[in-house]
């Protein structure tokens, strides 16, 4: 017997020593072609006709061009009884010759002609742009990571947005509700019902904190109206969020109901019942023209 052939019986002899009783012994090939039986193996079968279908998503800024078409009949009616019920107040009151309604006219013309002059402070307006974004935040229960603001624009990053928060700096004049807290403020420790006596030449003037206030609304309105007229042209993230047209419908319509409620306020002859006579007129008016085109 050769050495190779003793090399061999002895190797074999070894494996088969090794293997367990009952259970033949596993060939010691290197590629072996089949798992041992001690190994699991997952089989998997497909059904190549079979395709996953995805939910069927509707884009939200699809939606709310539906819901802007459908808030535009109800703004042209608001516009429409807004100026019935003004034509009535000044043919039949004194409010627009009272000193409140006055000064506040003074107050926004001083704004305007300072606005069309060039003088914008764009740091004031987007300081409460932003402060307008985190309130709403806040007000949402979310909560504010980052807030910048500089003269060419600025940004706020919370961990919520939603309409109210995207839109709110559009409807909302900031520094008008700064003033009015302020106002409030203030007279809890001043009385703010004295009157200064202040002459001019041959003019003189009775100025007081009430007359303060009305024309610095003026002024801060006409800053919120001017800046959010001359920014909505542009393009605005904040708008696009929601659809732009959807935005614009909707910013149009809640500061037209802010006017309203502010002038229905402010004018005495012009009761909350007569409001909703006038809007309800116009209303049948704008649903038998639709019924019409129909």
């Amino acid at each position: 017997m050769s050495a190779r052939n003793q090399k061999l019986r002895a190797s074999t002899a070894v494996r088969k020593a090794a293997a367990p009783r009952g259970r033949p012994a596993v060939p010691a090939a290197k590629n072996a072609r089949f798992p041992v039986r001690d190994r699991k193996v997952r089989l998997q079968s497909k059904n190549v006709a079979y395709r996953p279908t995805a939910p069927l998503v509707i884009p939200i800024t699809w939606l709310n061009t539906v819901i802007g078409l459908m808030l535009l009949p109800v703004a042209w009616v608001t516009t429409q009884t807004f100026f019935t019920l003004l034509g009535r107040s000044a043919e039949q009151d004194e409010v627009w010759r009272t000193p409140p309604v006055v000064l506040f006219g003074w107050g926004l013309v001083v704004w305007l002609a300072a606005f069309w002059a060039g003088l914008r402070p764009r740091y004031v307006y987007v300081l409460g742009h932003e402060l307008t974004h985190a309130l709403f935040v806040l007000l949402c229960g979310g909560k504010i990571h980052d807030l910048r603001v500089t003269a060419e624009g600025g940004h706020v990053v919370t961990d919520k947005n939603n309409l109210l928060i995207s839109l709110s700096p559009y409807f909302v004049p900031f520094w008008s509700l700064a003033a009015v807290t302020a106002y409030g403020l203030l007279g809890m420790g001043v009385d703010l019902g004295s009157v200064q006596h202040v002459r001019l030449g041959e003019w003189r003037l009775s100025l007081g904190m009430d007359a303060a206030l009305s024309f610095v609304l003026g002024y801060t309105w006409g800053l919120h109206l001017s800046f959010t007229l001359w920014m909505v042209t542009r393009d605005q993230p904040d708008l696009q969020q929601n659809g732009t047209f959807f935005s614009l419908v909707f910013i149009y319509f809640i500061n037209l109901v802010l006017i309203l409620s502010l002038f229905v306020l402010a004018a005495p002859g012009v009761a909350s019942g007569d409001l909703m006579d006038v809007w309800l007129h116009h209303l049948r008016g704008v649903m038998r023209w639709l019924t019409v085109l129909g």
